[in-house]
């Protein structure tokens, strides 16, 4: 944390540094010197020229003054002071180059970042825009090659939106035509998807020049890979503030003959903290609305967890959580997720080691529960990109020792998500379906360092044979892979048709 409040210290300080550079810079205005000549000393008067068709005076040497400001020429191997130097004429560092726009304006360079890239006056301009249009952990930076860009997005639940204005803001920047752009969307400071396109290209998206077919022909959605897609910009214009997200819990069963429908419905605010990349707390309450299925009548602590999600390497995400846990579970669990083949192909391992607790509710069996469990499963999930349906397969060992396959399969509608699955275990075989139903507003407001908002969505999970403890597991900290489903680039690419 004092690193954090160091770092936060420091950018104020390079920020007010900049913006008295830029206004000195705007502000000045090249004056010649109150004497324009040089001094006595510069040039030896026995080799002084009088001017062409001018006559020497009597007794001819050249006065102090005898030159004017326009023929003075500077002494040899003399280099002007820096003040000397107007912004037209400023030149960068070495290895770096200005970037001239299409208005002939060149951009001054006030920050070279360790991979030779610039932040610039109008890399901040950009950078301010976008933060202050809700994105979180803005950074601009620009080079050769282009305008490179990274942000993660609190603000809106449809991360295809987020990413439409975040277009339009850039395609009305000043950079010229021929500029490429680079994307990285960021998840937890964790780069996830990578857009590359031509800043001309997306102008006449944007204005309606061109379709969206023909833009996405020359433009590039793609799992991010640092050693293609280079490294995202280190400069950031704001940090990732706290998150204060207002649920819903449903947990159900069928009754009896007097009794047939039984519900629990809760309401669950969750704050999330940041405490650096990729590392952040969980804090989940449950309030009952109405229940008449279980003992938790009462609010309670429903969850509470720290967990670290990272990035091992290109399309390789993994992620531990340690806490209170769903379903009055206790203990450290982790998981691993590979994207192959870009995001055709995604292989997932995860597994974990739990205890019983009565923290976060009450149990109706409690010798059930009152145990450990080493959890753990291992799948492959394939996706068929041109309806977003997602298909997988994968063999677990699961709470109160069961062990078996479960097959799913669901696809994307937007926000909205619909999925069927089968089950055969140990304990017996099962079928369902399952819903994430989007929650309104799909908007959030910051307040402050912290965004305030409604959760993505309600998971709503319905088995044909309830009441079993076939193939039971718990919820953990990691939202991080949840957040992964709304992130597949060709999901992007085929909403921003609608948005853009």
């Amino acid at each position: 944390m004092m690193k954090l409040q160091k770092n936060i210290v420091l950018g104020m300080l390079m920020m007010l540094l900049m913006a008295g550079a830029v206004s000195a810079q705007a502000s000045f205005r090249p004056q010649p010197p109150v004497s324009a000549q040089p001094p006595v000393s510069a040039q030896s008067l026995a080799s002084w020229q009088p001017p062409v068709n001018s006559q020497p005076p009597v007794n001819s040497q050249p006065p102090v003054n005898s030159q004017s400001p326009a023929s003075w020429q500077p002494p040899v191997n003399s280099q002007p002071p820096v003040s000397a130097q107007s912004p037209a004429s400023w030149q960068p560092p070495v290895n770096s180059q200005p970037i001239t726009t299409e208005h002939g304006r060149t951009g001054m360079a006030v920050v070279v970042q360790g991979d030779g890239s610039l932040t610039s006056d109008r890399s901040q301009s950009l950078a301010v825009e976008l933060d202050r249009a809700g994105f979180s952990d803005v950074r601009v930076s620009e080079g050769v090659d282009g305008i490179r860009i990274a942000y993660e997005n609190l603000d809106n639940h449809s991360d295809a939106r987020a990413l439409a204005k975040a277009l339009r803001i850039i395609a009305a920047s000043s950079w010229a035509d021929s500029a490429h752009v680079s994307i990285v969307i960021q998840s937890q400071r964790i780069p996830v998807v990578y857009v590359g396109t031509v800043l001309g290209n997306l102008r006449k998206r944007v204005s309606g020049a061109s379709s969206h077919d023909e833009w996405m022909d020359a433009s590039t959605f793609e799992i991010y890979q640092s050693e293609i897609h280079g490294d995202i910009p280190r400069e950031g214009r704001s940090w990732q503030g706290m998150e204060l997200r207002f649920g819903v819990g449903m947990r159900y069963q069928l009754g009896d003959y007097y009794d047939p429908w039984q519900f629990a419905f809760d309401f669950q605010p969750e704050l999330r903290i940041p405490f650096g990349t990729g590392w952040y707390a969980s804090v989940r309450g449950a309030i009952p609305i109405y229940n008449n299925l279980d003992l938790n009548d009462y609010s309670r602590l429903s969850m509470a967890t720290l967990n670290k999600v990272f990035r091992l390497d290109d399309g390789l995400y993994g992620g531990i959580s340690a806490g209170f846990f769903g379903r009055n579970r206790v203990g450290i669990h982790g998981k691993l997720q590979a994207f192959l083949w870009d995001e055709v192909v995604t292989v997932t391992l995860d597994g974990g080691i739990t205890d019983f607790t009565d923290i976060t509710g009450k149990v109706l069996i409690e010798y059930l529960e009152n145990r450990r469990f080493t959890t753990y499963s291992g799948g492959i999930a394939h996706r068929w990109r041109e309806f977003d349906l997602n298909t997988s397969v994968r063999y677990g060992n699961f709470l109160y020792y069961d062990s078996g396959v479960i097959a799913e399969t669901y696809r994307q509608f937007g926000d909205l998500v619909i999925g069927f699955f089968y089950m055969n275990t140990r304990l017996g075989d099962n079928i369902g379906f399952r819903f994430d139903i989007p929650l309104f507003p799909r908007r959030s407001v910051r307040v402050g360092p912290t965004t305030v908002g409604v959760s993505r969505h309600v998971p709503v999970t319905y088995r044909y044979t309830g009441g079993m403890l076939d193939a039971r597991e718990y919820e953990t900290g990691l939202h991080f892979f949840e957040a992964l489903r709304q992130m597949y680039p060709s999901f992007l690419a085929k909403q921003l048709a609608e948005f853009l």
